[in-house]
């Protein structure tokens, strides 16, 4: 699987990109990775298919940060309130997650996070070209919502 070569190369465990919900209360996975070992996770549909508050202290955390935001996987796993997601990417021994605000025009509308094995595997100019990089994917996020968006209206009127 590409993702398994990508993550061996890059050691990571997973990227993975959400986004709010319309109902601006909660965010759900958009997009990512999936390596043959999360695929074969006996919980990965769970997790996979589950809607997290927004306000669960880490989403919010990075969408709130204008810079990269590193979270210690064995520190949110002390944490009384955590979500699931927590306990997934550490039962896969992930070290670190790290997330990025996905925004346009400086508002929040979801995150990057990449869950990493090893801790402080990315040196200061690599988090900054990731940075870079997340608002490129923001701006083709955005991009796609907006055509989807269009479709739907589309096909409204053709409907009337």
């Amino acid at each position: 699987m590409v993702s398994d070569r990508l993550s061996k190369y890059f050691r990571f465990n997973e990227i993975m990109i959400c986004l709010d919900n319309s109902d601006n209360l909660t965010h759900t996975n958009y997009i990512h990775t999936i390596t043959d070992e999360t695929m074969h996770h006996p919980d990965f549909a769970r997790g996979a298919a589950m809607k997290y508050h927004i306000k669960d202290g880490i989403y919010d955390t990075i969408q709130q940060s204008q810079e990269p935001v590193i979270f210690d996987m064995y520190d949110l796993m002390r944490r009384r309130e955590r979500p699931y997601y927590v306990d997934f990417f550490y039962d896969l021994n992930v070290n670190q997650l790290i997330g990025f605000a996905v925004r346009i025009n400086n508002k929040s509308f979801g995150a990057v996070y990449v869950y990493v094995k090893e801790k402080r595997f990315f040196t200061p100019q690599q988090l900054q070209l990731a940075q870079a990089v997340c608002s490129h994917i923001s701006i083709a996020i955005s991009n796609v919502l907006a055509y989807e968006k269009i479709e739907g209206q589309l096909a409204e009127i053709h409907f009337i």
